[in-house]
């Protein structure tokens, strides 16, 4: 496996919260009550939210299925929920959030959904010396999207932070599988060194 799949990741986490961001905040009025449905009030913002998430998943699948999966030992696990995530993304990009496919793309975002959540617990179960973080930011999202059914009137920003979050357990355990595989290339030299000797 190549390590420069190491790094889409990174690149897909600020490209989504730069475009994701932009839209949340474009001037509609009255203002729809989930990203999706405000990116398709108006062309422009549908294009531009297509983009980035056809942009991202395309990143965060490299990172997710190259790197990631060959290098965690709950890889089954990670496959399956990474899928979720990355086909309802894709899918959720395609179809818009308007009239009769409203309900296809509501089913396919609650894919994605599930998908990040299932990533961030299989990350926490996975990476024993890193689970504080893996678990902080599990719990996080279990807050933020439970909060979207209680807390309708700030729906769009708990949607943002559970997709931030989510961002952030798919970086944290490519950086802490990076982080483990320089470990033991630097174990490996110093035993490699001292047998030399």
């Amino acid at each position: 496996m190549k390590d420069w799949t190491f790094y889409p990741v990174f690149i897909a986490s600020v490209v989504s919260v730069i475009g994701l961001t932009h839209i949340a905040f474009a001037k509609i009025s009255p203002k729809p009550r989930t990203l999706s449905e405000l990116a398709a009030a108006e062309q422009t913002l549908l294009a531009r939210f297509r983009n980035v998430l056809l942009f991202c998943g395309t990143l965060f699948a490299i990172t997710v299925f190259w790197f990631i999966i060959p290098r965690i030992a709950a890889h089954a696990i990670v496959a399956f929920f990474g899928s979720l995530m990355i086909g309802g993304e894709l899918l959720a990009a395609i179809i818009p959030a308007r009239h009769k496919t409203i309900f296809v793309h509501n089913f396919m975002a609650q894919t994605m959904a599930l998908g990040m959540l299932g990533l961030a617990f299989s990350f926490w179960f996975s990476l024993p010396r890193y689970n504080g973080p893996e678990m902080l930011l599990a719990i996080g999202m279990c807050v933020a999207g439970g909060l979207t059914f209680l807390d309708k009137k700030y729906y769009l920003q708990y949607e943002l932070g559970f997709i931030y979050a989510s961002h952030c357990t798919v970086a944290l355990a490519a950086l802490a599988l990076r982080w483990h595989l320089l470990s033991a290339r630097i174990i490996w030299y110093k035993s490699l060194h001292e047998a030399c000797r």
